[in-house]
């Protein structure tokens, strides 16, 4: 009969032993951290003065009053600018550079891009002011 205890089961056994008991300890031996959330608390600052932003509303140069007067400048170079990036299963059209379109689609067949040419003209540009570059992947 074959000795279970031999030389080179103990070292196996000790080994085992070893690595679980420090498996055990690691398992056990951690302490649950508890994390306590600190919600920051507002805090009032009174005004005396009025703010950068009120000033700037006064005065018309605050930022509302900066898109409204950039508005017709972005419209003029970007006529679609409300309504673009635009995309659909068959295509997809953003701005490059001003007047610049890219049109971007899997298949290059007529109707795709007759149906490109048909959305921009439902928005009210006609799509001759645009340049249009067509890609696909």
């Amino acid at each position: 009969m074959k000795k279970i205890f031999n030389k080179k089961n103990r070292i196996f056994i000790f080994l085992f032993l070893v690595i679980f008991s420090l498996f055990f300890l690691k398992t056990l031996g951690k302490k649950t951290k508890t994390e306590v959330i600190v919600l920051p608390t507002p805090t009032i600052t009174p005004y005396l003065k009025p703010t950068v932003i009120e000033k700037q509303e006064k005065e018309g140069t605050g930022t509302s009053n900066f898109y409204e007067k950039k508005r017709p400048e972005i419209l003029t170079n970007y006529p679609l600018f409300d309504f673009i990036p635009y995309k659909t299963e068959n295509y997809s059209i953003d701005y490059l550079d001003p007047l610049i379109l890219e049109v971007v689609f899997p298949k290059d067949t007529p109707e795709t891009r007759q149906e490109v040419l048909d959305w921009i003209s439902s928005k009210g540009v006609d799509p001759k002011s645009h340049t249009i570059i067509w890609k696909t992947p």
